[in-house]
């Protein structure tokens, strides 16, 4: 059965004539879409140090490398943090990094901390994190900024190749920044070059969790790389 998709920034409606005219997928969002109701959702190196290893530079852009996290010749990155607080604040510091058409997909089982990283996130952008909810009766948000976020959640997407019908490369080559929640889940339609953000909460301590970054091609590396040097400059 076809269902409604609600397009929301913090509980209310967007306005379809007020977006971008390049982010014109919106309209085949209520057209295309399905959306149902979501359900609510080794040994540790100390917190705080880094795992791994990364290379400089700038932008996800969206053209470039083959690869994708998980293949042989994506190296990552590895950060190990304690509590929403300081997992913020690394998502923060990415988010005052990442240039207009940076694509960020989280993965990670339920209670990660996705939505938590995403408030940082869009806070490192200059926009208030208490706009920020998971998409839990919409498929995407609008969270409008200098730099807007499109924050996604394929979580409830029955079939991945919905997710293609929405027409997302709309959004990928629009004015802002994209976010997508359970990125695993729809990797094959996500941009070559971006960015895998993995988040593992410690079986131990669920406060503690190993985020781990991965660039899929030369930009979204380049990202990795500052992030690297930005957090150990301030963690020291």
């Amino acid at each position: 059965m076809r269902r409604a998709i609600v397009r929301a920034l913090g509980g209310r409606r967007l306005n379809r004539r007020a977006l971008p005219a390049r982010c014109s997928g919106f309209s085949r969002l209520g057209r295309r879409g399905s959306w149902q109701e979501r359900s609510p959702g080794d040994r540790k190196p100390p917190v705080g140090k880094t795992l791994g290893a990364g290379t400089g530079g700038a932008r996800a852009a969206m053209a470039g490398a083959e690869e994708r996290p998980g293949d042989a010749g994506v190296s990552g990155w590895t950060v190990v943090v304690q509590g929403e607080a300081e997992t913020q604040r690394l998502a923060r510091l990415l988010g005052t990094l990442v240039a207009p058409g940076t694509v960020v997909s989280l993965t990670g089982p339920l209670g990660a901390g996705k939505t938590t990283f995403t408030r940082g996130f869009v806070q490192g952008l200059g926009i208030d994190p208490a706009v920020v909810s998971s998409p839990t009766f919409a498929l995407i948000h609008e969270y409008p900024g200098e730099t807007p976020v499109y924050h996604f959640d394929a979580y409830r997407l029955e079939d991945p190749r919905e997710f293609a019908d929405l027409g997302p490369e709309e959004y990928f080559d629009g004015p802002g920044v994209c976010v997508v929640e359970w990125g695993e889940r729809v990797r094959a339609y996500l941009p070559p070059d971006h960015l895998e953000v993995r988040l593992a909460p410690d079986a131990d301590d669920p406060r503690v969790r190993r985020i781990t970054f991965a660039g899929t091609g030369s930009g979204a590396r380049a990202l990795v790389a500052r992030l690297r040097t930005a957090w150990e400059g301030e963690t020291g």
